[in-house]
């Protein structure tokens, strides 16, 4: 195996086979790098059918013609590989709108006892009268959101909502007015100040589940246990509780969605980029076009961006 550890991102970039760069808030570059790109193995042909099948060299899709169904656990929306995606461009579009500045808050929306629910459309539809309430009640802020809904063990939901003032730097709303504009339940607010990385941060809060003591150890075998601030969590868990076909996030219409480019476009910009802030290598087993496994070395790297003065 390859020693990637050694190599700068950006001679790195010039030799990995699939290269992307992002754009995101504070003159920040998000960075990825992979030696080998997995085989696509579903396409879309309405939302309700799909082929399976895989891409060529070309980028042509090769299948069989055989066109199956969306029905139920079978749903390709709904796996793994495809919510992981979803939660890639979820921390991408976190980190290019939020800096964790005085005009930003992170809140958490719960339900009270006899109000909670697992039912997606209840939610959305109490999150949709609680923006119009809290809008009217900070008309002089300007507000915008990116809000994700996050489901317990036990299929209950919750709300968490990144919110940005626009038309003023400092957002203050007491948890106590928040509260009673939310309804159901209770509400919590915070800063985002002490958070390096806004986006990956979210990511994992949102995909890791917590685990009790007993739970913990059976985990642990399996090496998918992480540790943080006392508690342990298993990576991505919180995936498997996701229903088939909700909608996991939203956002107001005037959250910039960021911009990517790849292959040599974004070797440019990574060669006329500034210092590294992070980086982050890790090795995966995968298949290609043919069925064979292969190693894929993934790296993921932020870059100042060299402001044009």
């Amino acid at each position: 195996m390859k020693d990637y550890t050694m190599k700068t991102i950006k001679s790195q970039a010039l030799t990995a086979k699939y290269v992307s760069a992002t754009n995101q808030a504070d003159n920040v570059l998000d960075v990825v790098l992979q030696s080998f790109k997995p085989a696509c193995h579903i396409k879309r042909i309405t939302k309700e059918l799909y082929m399976k099948g895989r891409y060529d060299a070309h980028g042509n899709f090769i299948t069989d013609g055989e066109v199956h169904e969306v029905t139920g656990k079978e749903s390709p929306m709904r796996n793994r590989r495809s919510l992981k995606r979803i939660f890639k461009d979820l921390r991408q579009k976190i980190a290019h709108n939020f800096t964790g500045g005085l005009n930003e808050l992170f809140i958490t929306l719960t339900y009270r006892g006899e109000e909670q629910t697992s039912d997606p459309q209840k939610v959305h539809n109490d999150f949709k009268c609680f923006w119009q309430k809290l809008k009217r009640a900070y008309a002089e802020a300007g507000l915008s959101y990116i809000t994700i809904v996050e489901p317990h063990g036990t299929g209950r939901f919750h709300i968490h909502l990144l919110l940005r003032a626009n038309a003023i730097e400092h957002l203050y709303i007491p948890f106590e007015d928040m509260t009673a504009i939310w309804g159901h339940g209770s509400a919590k607010v915070e800063r985002l100040e002490e958070v390096d990385h806004i986006g990956a941060y979210f990511i994992a809060y949102f995909s890791n589940l917590e685990l009790d003591p007993e739970t913990a150890a059976k985990y642990e075998a399996d090496g998918d246990v992480v540790e943080k601030n006392g508690k342990k969590y298993i990576k991505g868990k919180r995936l498997d509780f996701y229903p088939d076909g909700m909608q996991i996030a939203r956002s107001s219409r005037d959250m910039a969605k960021p911009v990517r480019v790849e292959g040599n476009e974004a070797r440019a910009m990574i060669q006329e980029s500034g210092r590294e802030r992070m980086r982050s290598t890790k090795v995966i087993e995968t298949s290609d076009a043919f069925g064979r496994t292969r190693e894929a070395t993934i790296t993921t790297a932020q870059l100042d961006l060299k402001l044009p003065f």
